[in-house]
């Protein structure tokens, strides 16, 4: 099996082969080695050298999508954490009602960056709220939690290889 490389670094490879191809600057997927085969999309040469694929595209739209999906319940969270602890002092307002000061705050949310959800807390703080109705108990409650145990398996796996090589 042939060793992994970076996207940035087969695209310079596949440059020195083909040197008037339009590939994927993203993922390096080569689409056509030959002028003649993307001609009718009269690409200029600066669009043929930046040229973005479709699955990439939509990944990244999955992405903003997302974004803005987990910014909506953080602010939908918010509300319904105002309501709560606001039904003591005899403030109540109907569920899925949003107040201006709220939509005020979802117009300033959206001019942020996209890793936080305001100026002062960082965006893991603002995950949207998810309630566990019942089934198969969950092991890992977030994804980070997901990804760092599969990594901690994925690096016993590594030394335990590396072990039995080296016996």
């Amino acid at each position: 099996m042939p060793p992994m490389i970076s996207p940035q670094a087969a695209i310079v490879i596949l440059r020195r082969q083909h040197p008037d191809a339009l590939m994927c600057v993203q993922c390096a997927r080569l689409l056509a080695t030959r002028p003649e085969s993307y001609r009718s999309s009269k690409l200029t040469t600066v669009e043929r050298e930046t040229y973005v694929c479709a699955e990439c595209r939509q990944a990244l739209e999955e992405i903003e999508r997302d974004a803005e999906a987990r910014c909506e319940n953080l602010v939908l969270a918010r509300a319904a954490r105002g309501r709560q602890k606001n039904s003591d002092a005899g403030r109540s307002s109907s569920v899925g009602e949003i107040s201006r000061e709220v939509s005020e705050r979802i117009k300033s949310d959206a001019d942020l960056p996209s890793g936080f959800s305001d100026a002062r807390t960082p965006a893991q703080d603002a995950a949207p709220v998810k309630v566990h109705r019942g089934g198969r108990p969950r092991k890992y409650h977030t994804e980070k939690e997901r990804r760092q145990a599969g990594r901690g398996y994925s690096r016993a796996y590594r030394l335990r290889r590396k072990e039995i090589a080296l016996a």
